[in-house]
């Protein structure tokens, strides 16, 4: 063997990185993330945790701080189709909120002692990261990208560059991991492409979207219903999606982009006062374009010494969270594998039948 700069070269440090990370360092077992940002991520996405993933951070000793985010315990979690939000109801999904999930008797704790809770990925994120910056196993490095890689019989050989400076080293490690987005500079290097169906740009929820992180709080004063966690809004002008990310007035709102629309602050501002119905004071704190309707996967998730986890390895629309929570569950999976080999106590054979 090689000598080693770090066993496993996480590359990516989103929550699906992070949780990876998590699993190696707990262990023991030395490993090193790169991530291009110095911060972890300030848009809202992913705004539920499902039962199982929450399972994997009360495993990790962070549910209890997980649960400190996001809706407020007592807050309703219904879904409701509105005209708009101070118009007329048209349908409403009753759910519980996290205290009645929670309390003492309920049948939903029979399942599990964890269930769903409501909260945003980008304030998970910072929890999971502190912990992270805390194990000494863990060599945490935002501001760092991966920019190549070479693949040896009993290592890899990888090529990092500090974004701010443009400084580059060489690292040696015996496992590498793209945790690294839709985009995956792993999964591109190796070759790997996706396949299924990717969206058509046809109606909402079908191709480019625009996302708004706004706040707010004013919705409360004019909205005609009673609360919810998501309301979809229905009406001739528009059609978008509001989350509910504190009880407090910080919303994510979904619109559907026109061909040839780009994404804008303040076109954002008009659609959501729009959907709002009153003229109440709405503050863009941030707005991406993201894709909808897509429902792809890789025939392979690595080659040799490199493996792939999350969006890198799969990516479909992100309604629930769905995409985020497979990714948590690919890097718990993952990360006992490589800590049973690196330390020995899983046998030897070949990366390729972790």
């Amino acid at each position: 063997m090689a000598d080693l700069d770090t066993q496993v070269l996480v590359c990516g440090g989103g929550p699906v990185g992070l949780v990876l990370t998590l699993e190696l360092a707990s262990r023991g077992v030395p490993c090193a993330i790169v991530n291009e940002s110095e911060t972890v991520a300030t848009h809202p996405q992913g705004n539920t945790m499902n039962a199982r993933t929450m399972e994997h951070y009360r495993r990790l000793g962070l549910s209890g701080a997980v649960r400190e985010m996001g809706l407020p315990p007592d807050h309703p979690t219904d879904l409701t189709y509105v005209t708009r939000l101070s118009g007329i109801e048209i349908a409403r999904f009753r759910m519980p909120s996290s205290k009645e999930k929670m309390a003492p008797g309920s049948p939903d704790l029979k399942v599990t002692p964890e269930l769903l809770h409501r909260v945003s990925q980008m304030l998970v994120e910072n929890i999971l990261k502190k912990r992270a910056d805390a194990l000494p196993a863990a060599d945490v490095r935002f501001g760092w990208r991966l920019t190549g890689f070479t693949q040896h019989s009993d290592h890899v050989e990888a090529k990092l560059e500090e974004a701010k400076s443009g400084r580059t080293e060489t690292l040696r490690c015996a496992y590498l991991v793209g945790c690294d987005g839709a985009r995956s500079t792993v999964r591109r290097a190796l070759g790997i492409r996706y396949a299924g169906e990717s969206a058509e740009d046809r109606t909402y929820m079908m191709g480019r979207m625009q996302s708004i992180y706004i706040e707010a709080p004013g919705i409360y004063d004019v909205q005609a219903n009673p609360i919810s966690f998501h309301l979809k809004v229905l009406n001739p002008e528009n059609r978008s999606a509001f989350i509910t990310l504190d009880g407090k007035g910080k919303f994510l709102v979904f619109t559907k982009l026109a061909p040839g629309e780009e994404v804008s602050a303040e076109r954002g501002r008009e659609i959501a006062r729009s959907q709002i119905g009153a003229d109440v004071p709405v503050k863009v704190i941030s707005a991406k374009p993201w894709t909808a309707g897509n429902a792809l996967v890789t025939d392979r998730y690595g080659e040799g010494r490199v493996f792939l986890a999350g969006d890198a390895v799969h990516l479909f629309t992100p309604t629930g969270g769905f995409g985020m929570n497979t990714g948590i569950d690919d890097a718990a999976n993952l990360g006992w594998k490589l800590a049973a080999v690196v330390q020995g106590w899983g046998g030897s054979r070949p990366p390729r039948q972790l």
